[in-house]
């Protein structure tokens, strides 16, 4: 399996303590029920279909309730789980075979083969795709209507395009490779959609040779109250446009960009080998990007900018060997290089030690009264941001990919070992719906230590080592794991972050 450029142990053991909840059930394929679609129709929510290594044909794969199916890659981390736990697609199996229609399925270290239609769809709210493989199939993910997690997954080979996220709401999708498709390596139609806003979030994946663009936002009537931030990605040789903003439906890329309402910031990716990096649209703003090797075109104002309704910016890039930098009516900022930017590595793209790129970037900017990037200190290494997709340490002397931007950040527990209480500190950036919970080392719940609304700033908890009946548990090891959510009604949570800890009595 070709790894992603971001591939985390620490992810799966954040994965591995949300499988297992209290009164859950492991069900076993084939060893409990010979089929995939058996074992969901018997199981409660909540539970995991924990899936052997082997190949389960499929018509169709229907997942109503939420549940957990994963290969044993969650126990053993190990990619040849994952590679050799294929579910294949039939040749009669239809459009959108596999589906996930209830809130909080996770999917995690599978091979999903499709045939000659679209694979898998979302049609729900939030549900999560981490650590698999999907080959083939027409569009091999979809959102439906809905919204969720796509992580850590290798893509490859779309007939048409590797994520579809027509008519999406939120979402994130990040540390992914896509490979090869036939159209685009993910779609974005901007269908009608009434407030609230949504953010769409694009950042540290890889698409190579997408056979039109890297990421198309195609643009319909009217103002779908989105919003996109795409950066940390890596677009190489993409036929058509690493970034493409397409107008009144188009699918085909004719380069004549958009006029679509919504805003989107794209900064600190690296474009190389695009036919054009970006085509634009009236609300983009473009940071600290590399911009290199464009066989037409940086980037191309289109028809549809015009000086009346133009409010995007370019600032902060670098332009080097593109047949044109970019349109001359095009905005552009005061802040612009044009120099070699000493690549180490062409599938990395990490730089090279005394590359101007290095620490050229920046970490705050303001266009038309307005804070349109805030970088904290703790994404970045050095003075300021580096430009494009990857970060230099100078102190290590070596690459390092760009971090997440902290919002919250969970401490180590003291003392630890404990006993008999212990304290663990936590900070949020700003006001959040957050859970504080304890749990033992085969994820069952033990406690939780902070359920609700919470101020932005530092905040301190003690455990005492007993569960939530107020019994003293027994020594040994625990984790203790930090969860956002975006909401009171704890739709569309995320892990923050998961520590071990020890109580001695």
């Amino acid at each position: 399996m070709i790894k992603g450029r971001f591939f985390s142990i620490f992810a799966v053991l954040l994965l591995v303590l949300n499988v297992v909840s209290l009164n859950a059930t492991i069900i076993n394929v084939p060893a409990d029920y010979q089929t995939i679609q058996t074992a969901i129709n018997s199981a409660s929510a909540g539970d995991t279909i924990l899936i052997a290594r082997g190949t389960y044909l499929q018509d169709s794969l229907i997942v109503d309730k939420k549940l957990t199916l994963a290969s044993d890659y969650i126990n053993s981390q190990d990619e040849a789980d994952v590679e050799n736990t294929i579910i294949q697609a039939t040749s009669s199996a239809g459009k959108q075979w596999f589906q996930v229609n209830v809130n909080d399925t996770k999917i995690i270290g599978l091979r999903i083969n499709g045939n000659d239609e679209h694979s898998i769809a979302i049609t729900c709210t939030y549900a999560e795709i981490v650590h698999c493989m999907f080959i083939g199939g027409k569009d091999q993910i979809s959102f439906e209507d809905g919204g969720g997690y796509i992580g850590y997954c290798y893509i490859e080979g779309a007939g048409d395009d590797g994520i579809d996220a027509d008519n999406s709401i939120d979402w994130i999708i990040e540390h992914n490779t896509i490979v090869n498709s036939h159209q685009d390596g993910i779609e974005v139609r901007l269908h009608d959609k009434s407030g609230p806003l949504t953010t769409h979030i694009f950042r540290y994946n890889t698409i190579i040779n997408a056979g039109e663009s890297g990421i198309q936002l195609i643009n319909y009537p009217g103002d779908s109250y989105r919003k996109f931030k795409i950066y940390g990605n890596i677009f190489k040789d993409c036929m058509g446009a690493g970034v493409s903003c397409m107008y009144n439906k188009n699918t085909t890329e004719d380069y004549k960009g958009s006029d679509m309402e919504e805003s989107a910031i794209i900064y600190n990716n690296t474009f190389d080998g695009c036919n054009y990096a970006i085509t634009e649209a009236p609300h983009l703003i473009i940071l600290n990007n590399i911009i290199a090797n464009c066989k037409t075109k940086g980037i191309g104002r289109g028809i549809y900018v015009t000086d009346s309704n133009d409010s995007s910016i370019v600032d902060y890039c670098n332009f080097f060997t593109n047949l044109t930098d970019y349109d001359a009516d095009i905005s552009i900022g005061s802040t612009i290089y044009t120099y070699d930017p000493q690549f180490a590595n062409m599938t990395t793209y990490d730089l090279l030690p005394g590359s101007e790129c290095i620490d050229a970037g920046t970490a705050g900017y303001s266009w038309l009264d307005e804070t349109v990037l805030s970088i904290p200190d703790s994404a970045y290494v050095g003075a300021a941001p580096d430009l494009g997709a990857v970060e230099f340490d100078p102190k290590l002397g070596v690459a390092v990919y760009q971090r997440t931007p902290k919002e919250y950040s969970l401490g180590q527990n003291y003392p630890n070992p404990f006993n008999p209480s212990t304290k663990i500190n936590f900070e949020l950036a700003s006001p959040a719906f957050i859970k504080l919970s304890v749990y033992n080392t085969v994820g069952q719940k033990i406690k939780d230590l902070i359920s609700g609304y919470q101020k932005s700033g530092k905040h301190t908890v003690f455990w005492n080592g007993t569960n939530e009946l107020g019994n003293m548990v027994p020594s040994g090891v625990y984790m203790y794991q930090l969860v956002h959510y975006k909401n009171s009604d704890q739709f569309n949570s995320r892990l923050v972050d998961v520590k071990k800890m020890i109580f001695l009595k």
